[in-house]
């Protein structure tokens, strides 16, 4: 586009693309040629235009173990961020999955080593680790603890701790 320029997505990037809606998508039209992170995950980066989907724009991530997958808005922010930083979540695993939990809408997404939470309560909730474990067992997103409202975040004696509409969740790390 005349906006975004000409870039090449090539393979499971165009692919999935092209199955999500191409351009008429939320994701829109490619703003960045298929990049590499450090750990082999192919990626481009995608804006629509001005209109009914301007808020969406993300990615799409593809990697020979886990597959290729669209990651929407802020989640996309997010992986890109922990990509280039600490490198808690790994590649995606699943597409984003879209529910409403007590009133509240929830986006939430899958990666090899964490999942990522979006909702009013708490917006780009980053869990993984011991935290996740047992948040899952504890039922997730409908279980007693509710929605996520911080990410994890390392306690000055070192213990992993994460807070949600109904309590915390505290571990030591690993």
């Amino acid at each position: 586009t005349v906006q975004f320029g000409v870039h090449s997505i090539l393979g499971p990037v165009y692919g999935k693309w092209v199955a999500t809606g191409a351009e008429r998508s939320q994701l829109g039209y490619p703003t960045s040629d298929e990049l590499t992170t450090a750990g082999g995950a192919h990626f481009a980066t995608f804006r629509p235009l001005p209109g009914p989907n301007a808020a969406g724009g993300g990615g799409i991530v593809s990697t020979p173990s886990y597959g290729t997958w669209a990651l929407l808005g802020t989640i996309f922010t997010v992986w890109r961020a922990d990509e280039a930083g600490p490198q808690l979540l790994g590649a995606p695993v699943a597409d984003e999955v879209r529910q409403h939990v007590g009133g509240v809408a929830l986006r939430s997404q899958g990666f090899a080593t964490g999942t990522v939470y979006d909702s009013t309560v708490g917006a780009d909730c980053v869990l993984y680790g011991p935290i996740l474990a047992q948040y899952l067992t504890d039922g997730g997103p409908t279980g007693s603890l509710g929605l996520p409202t911080s990410s994890v975040f390392t306690l000055a004696n070192g213990d992993l701790e994460a807070t949600f509409q109904f309590g915390t969740l505290t571990s030591p790390p690993g």
